[in-house]
């Protein structure tokens, strides 16, 4: 580490600000983090662009609830992953801890793992036909936060579930609005994007409404367009990050179903009249026979 002092013709009236450069390289069977370049300055720790700050590291449980889960929910369904590879490309951290000044940029790499039936929203989407512990294979693809002033930020992550031959039974596409500068930080909105027919194959697969499911399947399967595919599903979160006694959290959930307009787009006037007057049949009670 060095320090430089700055000096200049105003220098001798006023106290000169100290900048210090320091390096990291820290390698343990844990964590891995590689910062060629740290600056201290005016209360804020920085990396620059130029030399970005990344690493890896295991899940552990208390990275699953104080870290990961405050980002996204999902994380906390995760049974097994690789050692998650991030990569900082810039940031400015205030020492003092006024999370107001916090600005910068995170990327977060988990690939395949497997993830547990659960409560949560996410989790509750798993059908784990099968699988010994419970669990099932997914795919969390590539996250990338933006912090400005204290607000975190992030939008088309996606969480593919359950592998169905050479695609996935469940589509996620995610986004999220967290006030790290409120004590507790505050979730304004974590919110998930499932399109409907991926909520209805899901439900096909328990038990208790499986006989219905299918009948409803294939009554359908006679329809010009699958109703499932022109709706989505939207699922958000909000509220404080912690309790009273500093412990993580449960959210508020909220739902609403909304038409998918792209999919939309790819459907004709004579489907989407052909699918009403299907959907309504469907429901029709069928009249005596005189």
């Amino acid at each position: 580490a060095r320090s430089m002092a700055g000096d200049g013709p105003g220098a001798a009236s006023t106290e000169p600000s100290r900048v210090t450069e320091l390096s990291l390289n820290l390698n343990s069977s844990m964590v891995q983090v590689q910062a060629p370049r740290l600056t201290l300055a005016n209360g804020l720790l920085s990396v620059g662009q130029s030399q970005p700050m990344q690493g890896s590291i295991t899940i552990s449980p208390a990275l699953k609830d104080w870290v990961l889960e405050q980002i996204n929910p999902v994380f906390s369904d995760i049974v097994s992953a690789p050692p998650v590879k991030w990569r900082i490309p810039s940031i400015q951290f205030p020492l003092d801890g006024d999370m107001s000044r916090l600005s910068g940029a995170l990327q977060v790499e988990v690939g395949e793992v497997r993830l547990k039936r659960s409560n949560q929203f996410a989790g509750s989407l798993i059908v784990a036909e099968g699988s010994t512990d419970g669990s099932v294979p997914a795919l969390i693809e590539p996250l990338r936060v933006e912090i400005s002033s204290g607000r975190l930020t992030y939008r088309d992550f996606r969480l593919l579930i359950g592998r169905f031959s050479n695609d996935w039974q469940n589509k996620l596409n995610m986004s999220g609005d967290i006030d790290l500068t409120r004590k507790p930080p505050y979730v304004n909105k974590i919110s998930f994007e499932v399109p409907f027919q991926s909520i209805a194959r899901t439900a096909a697969g328990f038990k208790q409404i499986a006989g219905l499911a299918e009948q409803i399947t294939k009554a359908i399967q006679g329809l010009p367009i699958d109703p499932g595919t022109l709706l989505l599903v939207d699922i958000s979160y909000s509220g404080p990050l912690a309790g009273a006694d500093g412990s993580p959290a449960q959210l508020t959930e909220a739902y609403s179903v909304r038409i998918d307009e792209q999919a939309l787009e790819r459907v004709t006037v004579q489907d989407v009249v052909g699918t009403i007057k299907g959907i309504a049949d469907l429901f029709r009670k069928k009249k005596p026979q005189p």
